[in-house]
């Protein structure tokens, strides 16, 4: 399925926290070339804001999606992508990803961040999440692109583990080349 929108929204995930069910408001799941636009995605920490997955389908049925102009917080994870086509990157700019325990949370890479394949502005505030702004573990190399964002240190912090204390980007097994110039410090930075 593709060519999906959901805008101008303000969603509120009421379930509270149940370790044995999947708490999630946006998901994409086998979908491509959906748009989620100009949201407000709130969660209750313990669900998802927004999860990108193919659950086992074919992984050309998923990636592509545009994730703009959004405000994700107050979730477990901001978004989770865990595209698998190479060719299908997702594109998010312009969104306020903030006060999550994870911000963004990828192991294949497949999001354009700023100034990668599908033409990102970046433009994106990755700030005041609990745990770390971007968790990426990819099991082989790869480049993320993250350029012109906010961010809580500039340049941006970078740790090799997961972090409890707020890092800006954990690189598990430094797996991802990253590049994130044209950064700023995020207004109302934590440390």
């Amino acid at each position: 399925m593709g060519s999906s929108q959901i805008s101008g929204f303000k969603i509120t995930n009421p379930r509270p926290y149940d370790s044995q069910r999947l708490s999630v408001i946006v998901l994409l799941n086998a979908i491509n070339s959906a748009k989620v636009h100009k949201n407000t995605i709130e969660g209750v920490m313990g669900g998802h804001g927004i999860i990108i997955d193919s659950n086992n389908y074919e992984a050309t049925l998923q990636g592509g999606n545009v994730i703009s102009g959004n405000s994700i917080y107050s979730n477990l994870t901001g978004i989770i992508d865990s595209t698998l086509s190479s060719s299908k990157v997702n594109k998010v700019e312009n969104n306020i990803i903030t006060q999550n325990n994870i911000g963004v949370n990828s192991g294949h890479i497949r999001l354009d961040l700023g100034q990668g394949s599908t033409g990102s502005v970046g433009g994106n505030v990755f700030s005041c999440n609990d745990h770390q702004d971007l968790y990426l573990s990819p099991s082989t190399a790869v480049t993320l692109y993250a350029l012109s964002n906010a961010w809580d240190h500039m340049p941006p912090t970078v740790w090799d583990h997961y972090s409890g204390s707020g890092t800006d980007i954990v690189n598990s097994n430094n797996a991802a080349l990253i590049y994130f110039a044209g950064g700023s410090v995020a207004p109302g930075a934590c440390n």
